[in-house]
């Protein structure tokens, strides 16, 4: 790690240079032969289903992230540029729109952060970060000079992920509100200009305080203290299915994602991100092989899993897990698909199998059930036991 005072992008000046300090890395042996079928009432104590509410004013085309902060969910739209606001039980309530290039207004959403108060929005192509409040309001903007990039905001400190952008030597900078930068994590020259970003940016862990981000291009999470800096980068080992470093350097990025498949090789982790006592990871390999792996707080595998059995309502489970929050994992899915899985698990007929059928999940399906033969979406929230 190197800390230092400089002249970044016309921001920073005076530059100091202090000595590396060591960090506590762990690497995790996967062997994915192992990976089986696994019921989820063995880890998880229930399912829930939410409907996100639109209207013809707002509505989700394409939701790209999910933060959910002081009991609202807010969900950016990647093609819309917009951010739609969510109480608990799915309503919608408020909602940050793209609206131009003046002031407190953005174009677009290259990437955002939910604090405990406000909304930064960060707009890439007008160079500037924009603060809402929790209900959409627009408090005030401020210049930003970084390209694409995830960052976080607390108080006393910023972290930002520069997407291995050549000019700088790093790929995560910490930077106080006294001016001091800190950088870690050299990125491989193969990365340099690469770009690639994560839906779920840092993440705060409200059980140890810690702050997690996914880093692209392979298999690790980088963990930070409550502070900002460094402490360790958690890894996955695949083995003979490991997408080796001298191949991505040889094989241009837009053909990698067919290579992994054609030699049954894991890419990228879609999801790796903390728990309650542990952590949860998401990905595939080859093709069509899809693994989900829960650890515990000691890495230990607690289920490893190629297949999610739902027998705690009998709906088939084959929903994509988005983020965590306190003690679920949330999964997403439009409506169609949930229709078709519920064709699937109870028969053809919606109407038959409703009136033979009781629960949370049939009264679900009964009361949203015009409005899930139209493109909405809905979140999937197990709770872990």
């Amino acid at each position: 790690m190197k800390k230092f005072n400089l002249i970044l992008l016309l921001i920073l000046s005076a530059c100091t240079t202090n000595e590396d300090s060591e960090i506590n890395n762990i690497e995790i042996q996967i062997d994915l032969e192992k990976s089986k079928s696994v019921k989820l009432s063995d880890y998880f104590s229930s399912i829930e289903y939410i409907f996100l509410s639109n209207n013809e004013n707002n509505y989700l085309a394409q939701p790209y992230t999910i933060v959910k902060k002081s009991g609202l969910f807010f969900v950016r739209d990647i093609l819309l540029n917009s951010i739609l606001i969510f109480d608990g039980q799915g309503t919608l309530i408020n909602a940050i729109l793209s609206s131009g290039a003046g002031p407190g207004e953005f174009q677009s959403i290259d990437n955002f952060f939910i604090g405990n108060e406000f909304v930064y929005v960060k707009d890439v192509s007008l160079r500037k970060m924009l603060i809402f409040d929790h209900e959409g309001n627009f408090i005030s903007e401020t210049q930003n000079l970084f390209g694409q990039s995830n960052f976080y905001i607390s108080e006393a400190f910023e972290l930002w992920y520069l997407n291995n952008q050549a000019e700088y030597d790093f790929r995560i900078m910490r930077k106080a509100n006294d001016g001091e930068i800190s950088t870690f994590l050299n990125y491989d020259e193969w990365m340099a200009d690469k770009s690639a970003m994560k839906p779920n940016s840092f993440i705060e862990s409200a059980e140890n305080e810690k702050i997690y981000f996914q880093l692209p291009f392979g298999y690790e999470l980088a963990q930070f203290s409550q502070t900002g800096f460094l402490e360790r980068v958690i890894s996955l080992d695949f083995g003979k299915h490991n997408f080796k470093s001298a191949d991505r350097n040889r094989i241009p990025i837009f053909e990698q994602t067919n290579f992994a498949e054609e030699n049954d090789l894991v890419d990228d982790l879609i999801n790796f991100f903390p728990v309650p006592s542990g952590y949860f990871a998401y990905f595939t390999q080859g093709r069509q092989k899809k693994h989900q792996l829960l650890f515990d707080e000691n890495f230990e595998i607690k289920f490893q899993a190629k297949n999610l059995i739902n027998d705690l309502d009998g709906l088939e489970f084959a929903f994509t897990p988005w983020f965590t929050e306190d003690n679920s994992i949330y999964f997403l899915t439009n409506s169609n698909a949930l229709l078709l899985a519920y064709r699937q698990s109870f028969g053809e007929d919606i109407a038959t199998a409703l009136s033979k059928k009781s629960g949370a999940l049939h009264d679900f399906v009964e009361e949203n059930l015009l409005d899930l033969q139209e493109e909405n979406n809905i979140l999937v929230k197990l709770t872990l036991k």
